[in-house]
């Protein structure tokens, strides 16, 4: 893949995926994360927890099984998901950077990541971005 093949696909969607916010899901994500978690059944789901949902896959994004580095991402919440509501979650190719490292060049892909619920209420947003580090032989 060229930069300009990335760049081609910048604003594409993927197919919206519905998930399902599951508590049993949040108790082992809030263990795994060392995260405390309340007796009972939680009203809502941890932070970050819909880091975990299938966002769908970006036609013609295809990317490596290595090389890819997780830069940074940040969470805007428009209110907290409850249990059990089903939620559509898709992701878009926002932007593409080139840069060079230390280590040679490299590709920023920013992905915008969000999820819907039922009645198409936006409920979460999610800007996460990847560094791709080109290595010869890299398609």
């Amino acid at each position: 893949m060229q930069l300009e093949d990335l760049r081609a696909l910048v604003g594409r969607w993927s197919e919206p995926v519905w998930n399902e916010a599951q508590p049993e899901a949040w108790q082992r994500f809030a263990e795994a994360a060392c995260l405390p978690w309340p007796c009972g059944q939680p009203l809502t789901a941890p932070p970050t927890w819909s880091r975990t949902l299938d966002y769908g896959r970006i036609p013609g994004l295809d990317l490596p099984a290595s090389g890819l580095l997780h830069g940074e991402q940040a969470f805007f919440y428009e209110r907290p998901i409850r249990p059990g509501e089903r939620l559509a979650c898709r992701s878009q190719l926002a932007e593409v950077m080139e840069k060079t490292g230390r280590q040679g060049p490299m590709w920023l892909l920013t992905l915008h990541c969000e999820a819907r619920d039922e009645a198409g209420q936006l409920v979460v947003q999610e800007r996460v971005t990847l560094i791709w580090r080109r290595r010869e032989g890299d398609v």
